[in-house]
């Protein structure tokens, strides 16, 4: 049993370290690891001509321009992602759990190919509500 719990505990540290891989992400000038809210809603959607999609974070900002509220590199590009299960994966080795999707469809019916998430933070520790 305790070999297990050993092992199970090898993993958990080895996602964790695999989810944010050195880099450091940001989203409105801020570090994507240091957000300090319950949930965020992230919108994904495909980079103009590429296949790679990238992603839009709302964690309640303010100031949520679109481009602001895009993922970024620390150098300041774009953070691409394989397809929308890579940027899921991501997200989960980032400490959070997907509560809620939801895709958009154009007026015709048809899926516009942007997927909505709602995803909860785990890590959040509330001290207080805010004023």
């Amino acid at each position: 049993m305790v070999k297990f719990v050993q092992l199970l505990l090898a993993f958990t540290a080895a996602f964790s370290v695999m989810g944010q891989s050195g880099k450091t992400y940001l989203v409105n000038d801020k570090n994507f690891y240091d957000l300090q809210v319950p949930f965020i809603e992230v919108q994904i959607c495909n980079k103009f001509l590429s296949r790679k999609v990238i992603m839009f974070i709302d964690y309640g900002q303010e100031n949520r321009g679109r481009k602001t509220c895009i993922l970024k590199e620390s150098d300041g590009s774009d953070a691409e992602f394989n397809s929308n299960v890579d940027v899921l994966n991501f997200l989960t080795y980032s400490g959070y759990e997907l509560i809620h999707t939801q895709y958009f469809q154009d007026s015709s019916g048809s899926r516009s190919g942007n997927l909505t998430l709602l995803l909860k933070n785990l890590s959040f520790q509330p001290a207080a509500p805010p004023d």
